[in-house]
């Protein structure tokens, strides 16, 4: 189960990385208290207009309640 959800995580990076911007499925975290925390991240790939060899990937995480 556990590698199931790492491959998902994994592809979520590869698919940025391949066609510029992703939403990944649910995933959860567990925090340092023993639950967990239900997330989804959405990233995209931002090219800098002035130097066309240096891209940013900005990631934003939604916490799911």
């Amino acid at each position: 189960m556990f590698i199931s959800r790492l491959l998902g995580f994994w592809y979520g990076w590869f698919a940025v990385l391949n066609k510029g911007q992703v939403l990944t499925d649910y995933y959860r975290l567990m925090n340092r208290h023993g639950g967990y925390v239900w997330l989804q991240t959405c990233a995209t790939i931002i090219c800098n207009a002035k130097n066309v060899d240096e891209q940013n990937i900005i990631a934003i995480n939604y916490v799911l309640r």
